[in-house]
């Protein structure tokens, strides 16, 4: 719980991959005996090692709730107001100068000789064997 509300707070992007160069500044937060403790220090790369000072502020936190209301309420707080979601962009559609919709669907054409061979016609309509002869001549 603690986590999302600080990843809430700061709001940034998760990264997988970190360029160790660009970094200047690391927060530290350590969980002990129900304790928050909150440390900031200051990078400096070299090129053998990466240093780290402490530069402040130190924070120690207590939570003072230890309930926490229920998951559906927790749910309608967190969510996001329909006017502030961005509309998804409707593709394949435009409209023309008399306001009229216009949709393009791409489809590739079948091959209608291998869905002729798929079906089994019935006795009646399937060529004999004497058919089969004369107009493979």
């Amino acid at each position: 719980m603690f986590k999302n509300m600080i990843i809430d707070f700061y709001h940034n992007d998760v990264n997988e991959k970190l360029v160790v160069d660009e970094l200047t500044a690391m927060m530290v937060f350590t969980v002990v005996e129900g304790k928050i403790y909150m440390t900031v220090y200051y990078i400096k790369a070299t090129s053998t090692s990466i240093e780290s000072h402490e530069v402040g502020p130190r924070i120690v936190m207590v939570p003072g709730r230890n309930k926490f209301g229920a998951e559906d309420m927790r749910e309608e707080a967190m969510k996001v107001p329909q006017e502030l979601v961005a509309p998804k962009k409707k593709k394949n559609v435009s409209k023309d100068m008399f306001g009229q919709t216009i949709g393009r669907v791409h489809a590739i054409g079948e091959d209608l000789e291998q869905l002729n061979k798929k079906i089994k016609l019935p006795k009646a309509l399937r060529e004999s064997k004497k058919e089969k002869k004369l107009s493979k001549k």
